[in-house]
């Protein structure tokens, strides 16, 4: 399974959504980060990646970012398919989103805010589903969100100060927040979410 996360508006949570997508992916099956915005080292602590970086014995990150769109979709490609595959694209219109092979999953991480779904709304290009990252005090809601974007909302989760000083910290992989991976995991095993 390949999922791509991006953001129509810079500045979203994408990275750090990525991030805990692919720590909860790592707790089903062997994952695989693909960055290709640079943040990711920095996110789980690492200075600068090796390629490929062992995270740990499910998570491997590599570090794309660098690389020139060719040897990113070669990366890619060269991943085992066993793997879940989580692909922090960064902006919306990273062009490496309209190569990757049928199947995979483009997800929008956004908060809903007036500026966002302008921009989101004015895109040329529309993700599957989106992540929602709600914020204390916004008026716009899922609804809204989905009704702008004419896609599901398939999560929402709470910003809280929590994860930042986890990111702040360096200790997102170590203790990263149990009910924002709860909400993740059902992304990707929707199967033993509705289970009791």
């Amino acid at each position: 399974m390949i999922t791509v996360l991006s953001s129509p508006k810079p500045g979203s949570g994408t990275s750090t959504t990525a991030a805990l997508l692919a720590l909860s992916a790592s707790a089903v099956a062997p994952t695989t980060l693909v960055d290709l915005c640079g943040d990711q080292p920095a996110i789980f602590n690492w200075g600068t990646a090796d390629n490929p970086t062992y995270l740990n014995d499910r998570l491997t990150l590599l570090d794309a970012s660098e690389r020139p769109l060719r040897q990113q979709l070669e990366a890619i490609h060269a991943i085992d398919p066993d793997n879940h595959v989580v692909i922090d694209a960064g902006t919306a219109t990273h062009p490496i989103i309209g190569q990757l092979p049928a199947g995979t999953i483009s997800r929008w991480v956004i908060r809903p805010c007036y500026l966002a779904l302008r921009r989101a709304g004015s895109s040329a290009v529309r993700p599957d589903d989106v992540i929602m990252l709600n914020e204390l005090g916004r008026s716009l809601t899922a609804d809204d969100v989905r009704q702008v974007l004419g896609a599901p909302v398939v999560a929402t989760i709470d910003v809280h100060p929590e994860i930042a000083r986890l990111v702040d910290a360096g200790l997102l992989s170590g203790r990263p927040p149990r009910h924002v991976l709860r909400h993740l995991t059902a992304l990707l095993c929707p199967e033993e979410s509705t289970q009791p």
